[in-house]
């Protein structure tokens, strides 16, 4: 055996390693701008979702439902989601965005807050029932509308 070939065994041999495969690479960064694109779909998605549940639970409801009592509680939703729209002054939004979101005595003082308001609406609910019960002539309202009412106070 010669010297070169002596050589070129001991050598290691090189083989070309092969080129990664498309799903082997990273996946490419996605810029603000098609994350906000996705997130506003899954929001919007969610809320079409929502509203659909919400019209087949109407439905079916007008099924079960005596005409005459979907109308009531159609009435006791309304007065209380108007309620409940109007006062929202976005407690738990500033909990989230405050940087006292974790101190107990911030915490404490939104929670009051949101009872006191929860109260706020008990009482208004009640207030407005006899009015609702005399403008629509249905003494259901009376005990009706203070009953959801009081779902406020235990949010």
């Amino acid at each position: 055996m010669t010297d070169d070939s002596a050589a070129a065994s001991s050598a290691p041999t090189t083989h070309p390693t092969p080129a990664p495969a498309a799903s082997d690479e990273a996946p490419a960064k996605t810029g603000l701008g098609s994350r906000a694109v996705r997130g506003t779909a899954f929001s919007l998605g969610g809320q079409l979702l929502s509203q659909l549940i919400r019209l087949g639970s109407n439905l079916i409801l007008t099924r079960l439902l005596d005409p005459d009592a979907f109308g009531l509680m159609a009435i006791v939703l309304s007065v209380t989601s108007g309620l409940t729209l109007v006062s929202d002054v976005g407690v738990w939004q500033a909990i989230v965005r405050s940087p006292r979101g974790d101190d107990d005595e911030f915490l404490d003082s939104a929670w009051t807050f949101h009872t006191v308001r929860g109260f706020g609406l008990f009482l208004i609910g009640c207030a407005l029932a006899y009015p609702a019960a005399r403008f629509y002539d249905r003494s259901e309202l009376l005990w009706l509308l203070p009953l959801r009412s009081e779902e406020h106070t235990f949010e």
